[in-house]
């Protein structure tokens, strides 16, 4: 086996490993209780224990919220619980994590970002709760279950913004790019010949070098219908530092912090219900922004660990060149685009005929 070949193999098996942090399997807020895991092994063992978890969680917080008409203290275990509840619901069944972590890998998008992204929905999921409840309840005089039936309708709009999403994903890392290639590797190309212009195929663009990024057509003889002069000079390269390292595009980013905010998180419409019942609105609120903020910044890690792991698969290519570098970025961006897609299409049909 070569040495390049090894290298790619690395590389592959630490991509693998990060896709616990990709996988649908996880968190953010889900908008209403999901079916409790079954069949044996680790990971359906675990997650009914966490699911036991939250339902201690929820006791909990409203009895915390009751306790608070008679002392005013409890307000401080509320949020500390209520930030916990976040915590351990980022490790739960949902798809939050799966949209983030995926749009993050497709746009090729720093740590940071990933974290803001994170942060910023789990923040988006609080604001829907609230909304809901304040529209719902308060406004129209709502009850628990007319509330819960419009939880489920915010969550089957939630997984066809995802569906929206991966299509746009698809588009733009796997149907532009190769109709570019095939458009750029088969261009007609006009040859000068004894003065007559013939015509060829330019399927040798392809296989041009760095350094042949500035060659001189006239010079040449050669006049390509179509090629390209951007930053690649249609030829692959290494991503630049403006793109790996660049500000978040909050032009492009929006959908998938709208795809994992349309969604209200269970807890937080639970609290946010009882709490209004017992005349503690404010401290609801306060209370679902607490844990929007534990789930986000637990999102937030886990994004950042996929976002590690990407960088150093992709060094790890680099070694070996950087054309196999710029296509594990290819095929790393191209393959969460396919997961979005395929997630919010099962997600959706779940959610419509399930």
């Amino acid at each position: 086996m070569s040495l390049n070949a090894r290298r790619l193999g690395l590389a592959a098996v630490l991509l693998l490993a990060a896709m616990p942090a990709l996988a649908g399997t996880g968190p953010f807020g889900v908008g209403l209780p999901e079916p409790a895991a079954t069949g044996g092994g680790f990971l359906p063992g675990l997650f009914r224990l966490i699911a036991g978890w939250q339902a201690g969680f929820y006791r909990d917080l409203t009895a915390t919220l009751s306790a608070m008409k008679a002392n005013g203290s409890a307000g401080l275990w509320l949020m500390a619980l209520s930030f916990l509840y976040g915590v351990l619901h980022a490790v739960g069944p949902g798809h939050g994590k799966a949209v983030i972590s995926t749009y993050v890998l497709a746009n090729r998008e720093t740590a940071r970002n990933g974290a803001l992204l994170a942060l910023v929905s789990a923040l988006a999921q609080a604001v829907t709760a609230v909304v809901m409840v304040v529209v719902a309840a308060v406004l129209l005089g709502a009850t628990s279950i007319a509330m819960t039936r419009a939880a489920a309708a915010l969550e089957t709009g939630s997984f066809a913004l995802i569906v929206l999403l991966g299509l746009w994903l698809v588009w733009r890392k796997i149907v532009r790019p190769v109709g570019d290639w095939l458009a750029e590797r088969y261009a007609p190309v006009a040859v000068t010949v004894g003065g007559a212009p013939a015509v060829m195929t330019a399927s040798f663009s392809t296989a041009l070098s760095h350094d042949d990024c500035g060659h001189d057509h006239q010079r040449l003889g050669l006049k390509p219908a179509r090629h390209i002069h951007d930053d690649g000079c249609g030829h692959l390269h290494a991503p630049s530092p403006e793109v790996a390292a660049g500000r978040l595009d909050w032009k492009k980013a929006w959908s998938a912090v709208v795809a994992v905010g349309l969604r209200p998180c269970t807890g937080a419409l639970i609290v946010l219900v009882f709490a209004l019942s017992q005349g503690l609105f404010a401290a609801g609120i306060a209370s679902a922004f607490a844990m929007a903020l534990g789930t986000g910044l637990t999102v937030a890690v886990l994004t950042l660990a996929a976002v590690t792991t990407r960088g150093l698969a992709v060094r790890l290519a680099a070694t070996g060149g950087g054309d196999t570098a710029y296509r594990l970025h290819a095929v790393i961006e191209a393959g969460a685009a396919v997961v979005v897609l395929l997630f919010g299409l099962l997600m959706l049909g779940a959610s419509l005929w399930g």
